[in-house]
């Protein structure tokens, strides 16, 4: 066996971000690569459905949601009029439509706030979660020279920063001071963008079951307090949202629908503190209440270290009414599931290491 060399890693490719379509028949998943001239990584989208074939080749499309059965959406700057706004750092997000039965990616919509997450209805619209300034919440409604006087008093202000909350620094996200994550709502035909949460209103996590949208986040404008979340519900087709809980006590993590069920993670931190592995609770979908359903001990998420991955994807996933997770036990991560029983189940236990449960299928099935 041959020593591993330099350019055995820069050869390497990248698998992360597998998504199957809604009909289950297709996968598409992120190619990821070294680009040593340019010290960078490159990303494109590729396709399995029966065949392995390549979708995108600008090298940045990391991102992508299923549309419909044959469409996808990924966001992508590409027109002479995106780049300039990027290089003007104005928050928006383009989205492309690639029609997986034949043709070029074609603009789809544009939203005016960064995304950092997109998720489709049945009923044809969006739930988008974006990243915007609480002291400037309705800056995605202004016109583009009221968003230009707005960018230019950030510009001239740019030499020092105001720190007047907690926290005001994130590892790995830099300076998060008076940032939140808001919940919006997307029509298509014609575009509208509907802020729901408010101004202060920070979203943890979300998880849609049919048309109804479930968060859990709080509003917090001195000092974010991690033991108060609270479980929120929207209404799509009513355009309504309300509180359904708050976990007074409680750390949450993972919220993940199984079907008609909903699952949340949680730990109370009493013998570890806010990294204390996390339980796994029944919601009552109507109030809130919680039931345990697996008391754990083990992780529940991927913790091994590896030279050899670069992207991500979902680390949980549901299927055939089970919740598909990985959990790392010693010195290796695996693959477990469990029933809504409160059964858990292993799946694969093999040795290595497993990022996402779509991942790891499809890593275990092909190879580029």
């Amino acid at each position: 066996m041959e020593p591993i060399r330099i350019q055995d890693i820069l050869n390497y490719r990248f698998l992360s971000n597998v998504r199957y379509s809604p009909n289950g028949k297709r996968a598409a998943f992120v190619v990821s690569n070294c680009n040593e001239a340019e010290n960078c990584y490159e990303s494109r989208l590729w396709l399995y459905d029966g065949e392995l074939r390549q979708l995108t080749d600008l090298g940045k499309e990391s991102a992508f949601v299923w549309e419909t059965d044959d469409t996808i959406l990924f966001p992508a700057v590409r027109s002479s009029d995106e780049k300039k706004r990027a290089e003007a750092k104005e928050p928006f997000t383009s989205y492309y439509r690639l029609d997986l039965r034949g043709g070029e990616a074609l603009h789809a919509f544009t939203l005016p706030f960064a995304v950092q997450s997109l998720h489709p209805l049945p009923n044809g619209m969006f739930i988008a979660i974006g990243s915007i300034d609480a002291r400037e919440p309705d800056y995605y409604l202004k016109s583009r020279e009221e968003r230009k006087a707005i960018e230019k008093a950030y510009a001239d202000n740019a030499d020092y920063e105001v720190f007047d909350e907690l926290p005001y620094w994130m590892n790995g996200g830099g300076i998060v001071n008076k940032t939140r994550s808001a919940l919006f709502a997307i029509s298509l035909d014609p575009l509208t963008v509907q802020r729901i949460t408010e101004p202060f209103f920070n979203v943890d996590t979300l998880e849609t079951v049919g048309n109804t949208v479930y968060f859990i986040g709080d509003t917090y404008t001195a000092r974010r307090n991690l033991t108060t979340p609270k479980l929120y519900v929207y209404h799509a087709d009513t355009n309504q949202y309300r509180c359904i809980k708050t976990y007074d006590g409680l750390y949450t993590g993972a919220l993940k629908a199984v079907g008609e069920n909903l699952i949340l993670t949680a730990t109370d931190g009493k013998l570890h503190g806010l990294n204390q592995n996390e339980n796994f609770y029944l919601v009552d979908r109507e109030s809130g209440e919680l039931t345990l359903l697996l008391r754990n001990t083990e992780s529940l998420w991927e913790s091994v270290g590896s030279d050899v991955r670069h992207g991500g994807g979902k680390s949980m996933q549901q299927a055939n009414g089970m919740l598909y997770f990985p959990t790392t036990r010693f010195d290796s991560t695996v693959l477990h599931a469990l029933d809504m029983e409160g059964n858990e189940l292993p799946i694969a236990t093999e040795n290595g290491t497993r990022q996402t449960v779509g991942r790891s299928l499809v890593e275990q099935t092909h190879r580029l």
